[in-house]
Formats: structure tokens, sequence, C-alpha cells
């Protein structure tokens, strides 16, 4: 009980003293206020593309879950960063969108890769199996240029070496096929013989 009267003493001693020093206290919010209305005005505006990408769950995934070790959460997102933030990569974007034009020297073209690796943001959400690309620029269609090409150059990139694989695949499987085939020829004329 002592401590509630003790908290309301303050607060009605806090008031009473805004009362007597509300001059102060007007000019002090006025200045404050004026302060971050110049601010807003003086910073270069931001503006952020986003852009969601999907992953679709493997069967081999599904199938191997229980026996092999899965990847965490940051490994995952490493592997993707890695992937997505190479040089190549990021040349390609930067080839597409012309931004080389502007870079006079390799240091220029060094240092633009640089800005573009710290800029860029990506966020992985293991539950909803998607992860999340963005970038801040001061121009909105640079950024969304930016992310739109990354993330396509990306899916073109992954769904190329995919097709790569199931035909490597494919071809290996065909080859253990014939093998298996003749080894069945030579087993039936033992049998037959």
């Amino acid at each position: 009980m002592n401590q509630a009267a003790d908290k309301a003493l303050d607060i009605r001693k806090y008031i009473e003293l805004l009362i007597r020093r509300r001059y102060l206290f007007t000019v002090v919010a006025m200045l404050v206020m004026s302060g971050a209305v110049v601010v807003s005005y003086a910073l270069e505006p931001k503006y952020e593309a986003k852009s969601i990408v999907f992953i679709e769950q493997n069967v081999i995934t599904d199938i191997i879950k229980g026996i092999a070790i899965t990847p965490s959460l940051e490994a995952k997102i490493k592997v993707i960063k890695e992937s997505m933030l190479r040089r190549e990569m990021l040349l390609g974007v930067i080839r597409d969108l012309d931004m080389d034009l502007s870079v006079r020297n390799e240091l220029d073209l060094e240092l633009l890769i640089k800005e573009l690796r710290e800029k860029t943001i990506i966020q992985m959400d293991a539950r909803r199996d998607l992860f999340v690309i963005s970038y801040r620029n001061a121009s909105p269609t640079l950024a969304r240029d930016y992310v739109n090409t990354l993330v396509r150059k990306y899916i073109e990139e992954n769904t190329s070496s995919k097709r790569e694989e199931s035909t490597l695949a494919t071809r290996f499987l065909a080859d253990q096929i014939e093998t298996f085939k003749k080894r069945i020829d030579v087993a039936e004329g033992v049998i037959n013989s």
C-alpha cells in the first residue's frame, strides 16, 4: 500500500513540475520536432526491394531425412549466400543492368561488387521453405531490377545445374542397366548350356 501511495505522489510531482515549466517543455518539444523534420528532409531516401523464393522440397531429402544429418539453417543460408553473391554471379548482374558503364577501372568494379555484397541481405524461413533477398538503394528502379536480376540468374543457374545432374544420372543409370543386362545374358547362357 505504501508503494502505491509513493508512486501516486511521484506522478503528481512530475505533473506539477511539467505545469510549472510548461514554456520550457514546449520550447524543447518544438526544437526536437523541428530537428526531426530537418533531419528527415536532409537524409537521402532509401528504397528496398524484396523477392521471396520458395524452395521446392526434394524427394531424396525427404527420404534421407532420418538417415543423414540435415544441414542447419545457418549452413543453408551460408550456401545460398555464397552461391548468390559469388563474383561471377554479381558480374553477370552488373553487366545485365549496365551498372558497369559507370565503372572506370578494376578498383571501382571491386568496390561496386563489395558494396552489392554488403547491401544484399538474404534471410531464410525454414518453416515455410523460402528465402528472402532484399536490397536497399536510393533508386527504386535499380533496387527492383537488381533483386529481380539476381534471383533470375540464381534460378537459371540452379535449374541448369539440376538439368545437367539429371542428364548425368540418366546416363549413369542407362550404363548400369546395360551392364546388368549383359550379366543377365551371360548368366542365362550359362544356365541354358
